[in-house]
């Protein structure tokens, strides 16, 4: 049996939402929300209305669900209003469309992000057989658990023998030198053992090429190599390849497989690297064959995947039979009830991308239609469009658009009647349209709120800080001007020394000359005569020399006080600039904060609101199915068109409004 040929159930298990943190801002609140928009009564609350709406489902055999109010407390999925109309059934989807109870299941598996078929997580593609390289396998054997790999041991030689480890060049004494020469001569003369191979007990020279030493340290030939490979491509628990724990390394799978065994192995590594549930077999009873994923979409047929062993085509979202051209698949649960709750069961209407998996609404006449990944393809057979040759199919898009006006014109007339006739539908969606205008207000006003709160906030704490500016040039002028008085008053006191000593110095010079001169003595007197010596002439001569200088000395001492006067207002001058620059980035740092704070609480609020959007959509979707059930059940033989629920504005009509 073809080990690649074993399909295996894939588990529709949804996967788990992970929980982000929220705060709550005073813009938010929910119970405005409940009294202003949704009109529930005091003590009520939205999960106790879901419940309801639940409840009544049930009643009416519709097994549906409502998204929980603490599930949407997160941001919004990927999926835009703008783009999906009036995103009907986001939460369920019929059973089938064959069956005859329309009861909804949350079966669809399109909801989420793209499946890991068409997308290996790193935003490339996997590759077809024709691409398929051992990188697939080098990838595979690193991303294995490492603790599941046991230590290796130590590397034992395949030939060990006393004394053969010895380096060839040795720098010991002329005794070591010859004792190396020794053994190396004694090695030369013993005799090669042969190998033998405990696993498939054959014996092979040591010198044969069948020999393979694996990093655990063991010995196979060719054929136990290509054993552990096949096996791990018959059994999938046995992969990847290995030894003692340790898996086989590619170059040596690549050397011991021919060209058809390679693929064969490679097939099976990218099979055991598809989740179970995103495998792809051919549905022809006689191959059965495993189908990778395609790394690019065929032009005529965008969601179906080829068999590269029978050629065989399988569509990739029911991975049975491909469809004919233009035909949807009808396990495609989301887009048929689409069609069906718009009465839209033409080729001609909502269509899902072939790139990223989304549904794209049909706008205007035109063949084509363009998603918002920038994928263009045919409305009518979702072929790949080209923009020089146009449908690779060569649709004949006028006669279908003609078919569909006159389906739509004769469908229009019968609904209108029955709408008309009918007035609890018609008040159903007067107050689905209320409801919207009131949230479209409501979150309007809180916008409106939260950004006029922000404004005061920043405005508050630039006024504290100019405050804060103010009262720090305030201090910094009276520390500059007291400075500056404090070096006049210096400057004026040494002036004043200054001029003492000059008096001092004339005084002494005065004094000096008379007694030198002899002015004043009585020459009648008895005193013995005064004796002028050369020191009392050297000393007049140094009271000459301190008054012809002291005009130098005084500028020489102003100068220098004032060099020192300016190395203080230069230091107090950089203290009070580096004080400023820690101000304005304390300030700066500040704002930056409050800028953080205000974009994570807008975040906040729009992911608020867009779990609110969703919820409500969700329930006015429910809401529509459960009244036209009832109805049904009131009046058996009859069908009533689910009407459409209100269009959501685009957010920048809502601005340019605004």
């Amino acid at each position: 049996m073809d080990p690649l040929s074993d399909p295996i159930s894939p588990s529709l298990d949804p996967p788990a939402m992970p929980e982000t943190e929220s705060f709550t801002i005073p813009e938010l609140s929910d119970s405005e929300y409940l009294t202003e928009v949704l009109r529930l009564p005091e003590g009520k609350t939205e999960a106790q209305a879901d419940q309801e709406l639940v409840a009544r489902a049930n009643a009416a055999g519709i097994a549906a669900t409502l998204p929980s109010v603490a599930s949407q407390r997160q941001p919004a999925s990927n999926c835009s209003v703008s783009s999906f109309g009036t995103q009907q059934d986001r939460t369920f989807s019929n059973a089938s469309n064959g069956s005859a109870s329309s009861a909804l299941t949350p079966h669809s598996s399109v909801f989420g992000s793209p499946s890991s078929l068409f997308d290996t997580g790193s935003g490339v593609r996997r590759g077809s057989i024709a691409s398929l390289t051992f990188s697939h396998y080098e990838r595979y054997i690193s991303s294995l658990d490492t603790a599941t790999i046991q230590a290796q041991p130590p590397r034992v030689p395949l030939f060990a023998n006393d004394g053969s480890a010895q380096s060839v060049v040795s720098f010991g004494s002329k005794k070591g030198n010859r004792a190396s020469l020794k053994d190396r001569l004694r090695w030369k003369r013993k005799t090669i053992e042969p190998v033998e191979i405990k696993s498939c007990q054959k014996i092979f020279g040591v010198e044969s090429g069948a020999l393979h030493k694996l990093q655990c340290g063991h010995t196979h030939c060719v054929d136990c190599v290509r054993n552990l490979v096949n096996q791990a491509v018959q059994h999938e628990s046995q992969m990847p390849p290995r030894c003692c724990s340790h898996p086989l390394p590619a170059p040596l799978v690549r050397t011991i497989l021919n060209q058809e065994a390679q693929e064969t192995f490679l097939l099976a590594v990218l099979k055991l690297g598809t989740p179970v549930e995103d495998r792809l077999f051919c549905p022809d009873p006689a191959c059965g064959h495993f189908i990778p994923p395609h790394n690019s979409h065929d032009a005529k047929h965008p969601f179906d995947l080829t068999c590269f062993k029978c050629h065989g085509r399988v569509c990739a979202i029911c991975k049975g039979t491909a469809h004919p051209v233009g035909e949807d698949c009808p396990q495609d649960w989301e887009l048929a009830v689409l069609k069906k709750q718009q009465q839209q069961q033409d080729m001609g209407s909502w269509k899902r991308c072939y790139e990223c998996r989304s549904l794209v609404e049909p706008t205007g006449e035109s063949p084509y239609m363009t998603c918002r990944c920038k994928a263009r393809f045919c409305s009518v057979c979702v072929g790949i469009w080209d923009p020089t040759t146009g449908c690779p199919n060569l649709c004949n898009f006028e006669g279908e658009l003609q078919r569909r006006q006159q389906s739509e014109a004769a469908m229009s007339c019968a609904n209108e009647q029955r709408l008309r006739a009918n007035s609890s539908i018609q008040q159903l969606g007067l107050e689905q349209q209320e409801e919207l205008q009131r949230f479209l207000d409501y979150k309007s006003q809180g916008k409106d709120a939260l950004q006029t709160r922000h404004l005061m906030q920043e405005a508050a704490l630039e006024e504290k800080y100019e405050c804060q500016e103010e009262k720090l040039h305030e201090r910094h002028e009276k520390a500059w001007t007291q400075q500056e008085d404090r070096h006049v008053a210096a400057e004026m006191g040494l002036l004043e020394t200054l001029h003492q000593d000059e008096l001092n110095i004339h005084l002494r010079l005065k004094h000096m000359e008379a007694y030198c001169n002899g002015l004043g003595r009585n020459p009648n007197s008895d005193a013995p005569v005064r004796v002028v010596t050369e020191r009392d002439l050297r000393e007049l001569g140094q009271q000459y020399y301190l008054r012809d200088d002291i005009g130098r000395m005084r500028e020489s001492k102003i100068n220098l006080m004032r060099e020192r006067q300016a190395v203080k207002m230069e230091e107090l001058q950089a203290k009070q600039t580096e004080e400023f620059s820690l101000f304005l980035d304390k300030r700066q740092e500040a704002l930056d904060r409050l800028e953080a704070q205000f974009v994570q609480e807008e975040s906040q609020f729009n992911d608020t609101f867009e779990g609110r959007q969703s919820r409500l959509q969700s329930r006015w979707v429910l809401a529509i199915e459960v009244l036209c059930k009832e109805l049904e059940e009131q009046n058996p033989g009859q069908i009533y068109r689910r009407i459409a629920t209100p269009r959501w504005p685009d957010e920048r009509t809502l601005e340019v409004r605004k």
